[in-house]
């Protein structure tokens, strides 16, 4: 919004004008939620992956999201071995939910009730894609939860 106050020379008077919205700013980018992230404690081995589904390279975050509600918001980088920023079409490597978890609770994230979480992934990109997957302890079956 704009609102013009000019400054009359001696012997004038002048009033303000208001010119109301000029424009407005709209974030771009994209983003995807996991609803159900299994907690990072677990005798499972419980990963994450991102991957820039778009032509552009661009910055991505992490907002983690506690069951009662309080969240955080971080770089993907603040996660152990991730980049800041991912190349056109590529992808994390394999996230440890503990792993991101860490990230979270250096921001002040504590986590309550069952110790699950949800996500959202922001990029600044066109497109991308969340992965969130679970591994038994065995290795030989693999449980992908994206559909929440």
């Amino acid at each position: 919004t704009v609102k013009f106050v000019p400054v009359a020379k001696s012997g004038y008077t002048v009033s303000a004008v208001d010119m109301g919205v000029l424009g407005s700013l709209t974030k771009n980018g994209s983003s995807a939620i996991a609803n159900l992230v299994l907690a990072p404690d677990t005798s499972y081995t419980n990963l994450v992956r991102i991957s820039n589904t778009s032509g552009i390279a661009g910055k991505f975050f992490i907002t983690a999201i506690a069951d009662d509600g309080k969240n955080v918001t971080f770089a993907l980088s603040d996660v152990a071995g991730q980049p800041a920023s991912l190349a056109a079409g590529a992808s994390t490597q394999q996230m440890k939910v503990a792993d991101i978890y860490a990230a979270a609770q250096a921001k002040g994230l504590a986590l309550t009730g069952d110790k699950k979480l949800r996500l959202k992934v922001e990029g600044e990109v066109g497109s991308l894609s969340l992965q969130n997957y679970t591994v038994s302890k065995d290795g030989n079956a693999l449980n992908t939860m994206n559909a929440f």
